[in-house]
């Protein structure tokens, strides 16, 4: 492992971490209000998920005060979860995520955002996998979380964890 990076573990049960990033990581300076990579983005193979097959996406940090934030979650081109809506002032959030490949084209899952312990925002998740007039094989996705100041505010957004587990 290196750099707070870890991939391929095994951990108890049987589930095996895929990825593991819980180095923190801020808004960098001199981003203004762009979005930002908070972290080493992950690329998902789905050719070696199986039919029922899934992975779970963790991540938690936290809010700095005094200007909006938006945090967001990728997979692949589409944002999964954000609190666009309800820019965050202070706090902290928990972002969890459940992805299942339920054919070879097709996965569902869901998406829950928490925000200082407030009510969660849930959405269901519903990529395509492959194009079925195109027998190519699945497309890999790309997992990413962004965030994204309203003002030039390093740090605004500290993401302490994020992790990814085939479950």
């Amino acid at each position: 492992m290196s750099g707070g990076y870890q991939s391929d573990v095994i951990i108890s049960g049987g589930t095996k971490v895929l990825f593991r990033d819980h180095v923190s990581h801020g808004v960098p300076p001199g981003s203004g209000n762009s979005e930002v990579e908070l972290s080493q983005p992950y690329t998902l193979s789905l050719a070696s998920l199986q039919i029922n097959e899934g992975i779970r996406i963790y991540t938690s940090g936290s809010f700095s005060r005094f200007n909006n934030k938006t945090l967001r979650l990728y997979i692949g081109d589409e944002e999964v979860i954000s609190n666009t809506n309800a820019p965050a002032a202070a706090g902290d959030f928990v972002m969890e995520a459940f992805l299942y490949k339920s054919s070879l084209f097709q996965a569902k899952g869901w998406a829950t955002l928490l925000i200082n312990n407030r009510e969660g925002d849930v959405r269901a998740i519903n990529p395509i996998l492959q194009d079925p007039d195109n027998p190519g094989g699945p497309e890999d996705k790309v997992i990413r979380i962004t965030g994204q100041s309203s003002v030039e505010q390093p740090g605004s957004i500290t993401l302490s964890n994020f992790i990814i587990e085939q479950i």
